[in-house]
């Protein structure tokens, strides 16, 4: 009677580490994809920074080449 009381305490102790470790394990998986779904957040939000400083650039340079062309066709109408 007194080694099977025995016996269920050691496997309640041994359930009881083992959730715990389970539990402790958990923890450190879910803060580890928490982490790299910042860093992912981080990497997206520059990601669209750059593309919209691509695209004011590309609307700037197109702008340029414009007014670049308009001049250069003035002088050359003024030249003939």
């Amino acid at each position: 009677m007194i080694d099977s009381l025995q016996t269920n305490k050691d496997k309640d102790r041994r359930n009881l580490l083992l959730c715990n470790d389970l539990a402790r394990q958990y923890r450190t998986k879910t803060n580890a994809l928490e982490i790299k779904h910042q860093q992912l957040g981080q990497i997206h939000t520059e990601f669209e920074q750059k593309v919209y400083q691509k695209e004011v650039w590309i609307v700037q340079t197109k702008r340029c080449v414009v007014y670049f062309l308009f001049s250069w066709k003035k002088i050359d109408s003024k030249k003939n």
